[in-house]
């Protein structure tokens, strides 16, 4: 009832319909015993994970290939603060995963043998009030090259200081493993 409550004083949260229609989600996931089917519902979203991940698991293994790399890509670009227009283009995960696709094709992915999961995952870092959305992922083949050489353009650059002499709150913008993957149920639920 308080995000009712709240709802009523502030009516516009500017966070879309889905927003409003959560305390009767909330409601009847209590009348009923069953979560709700949306993305903020932490039971949903462990059901979810459980298949998509037994598949990628199954897509992995069947696969036949020994050099799989998981890897983790935080653009430059993608960092923002809280305070911005979230209906602006710029911020959609859709656009991103674009513009980081064409990145890759543009580094050779297209000719290259092998394949690449990725993920897009929002984070949120509070100490600095700033949103990190990045991408986890499989790469398997020439990919792991072709997503190692984002690291020479400017978005993916490793940089330990800032241009205006600060330190970089993150230091390494493309992680490869460069390990064998022996514990793959570990590596693709993390993503």
């Amino acid at each position: 009832d308080s995000i009712q409550k709240k709802l009523e004083r502030y009516p516009d949260p500017g966070l879309g319909d889905g927003f409003l229609q959560l305390p009767d989600l909330l409601r009847s996931a209590r009348r009923t015993g069953e979560p709700p089917q949306t993305l903020a519902s932490a039971s949903y979203m462990r059901k979810m994970r459980i298949n998509i991940c037994g598949a990628i698991w199954e897509l992995i293994e069947k696969s036949g290939v020994e050099n799989v790399s998981a890897f983790t890509v935080l653009p430059d670009s993608w960092e923002h603060s809280v305070y911005l227009n979230w209906e602006d283009e710029e911020y959609n995960p859709q656009t991103r995963i674009r513009r980081l696709r064409t990145a890759l094709y543009d580094l050779g992915a297209k000719d290259a043998n092998g394949w690449v999961i990725a993920f897009y995952h929002g984070e949120f870092e509070p100490n600095s009030g700033v949103y990190r959305p990045h991408v986890h992922g499989f790469a398997c083949g020439e990919m792991i090259e072709i997503v190692n050489r984002l690291r020479l353009l400017p978005n993916y650059e490793t940089r330990e200081w800032l241009p205006e002499g600060g330190r970089s709150p993150v230091y390494r913008r493309v992680v490869i493993s460069r390990k064998l993957l022996t514990d793959l149920p570990r590596a693709v639920t993390y993503c």
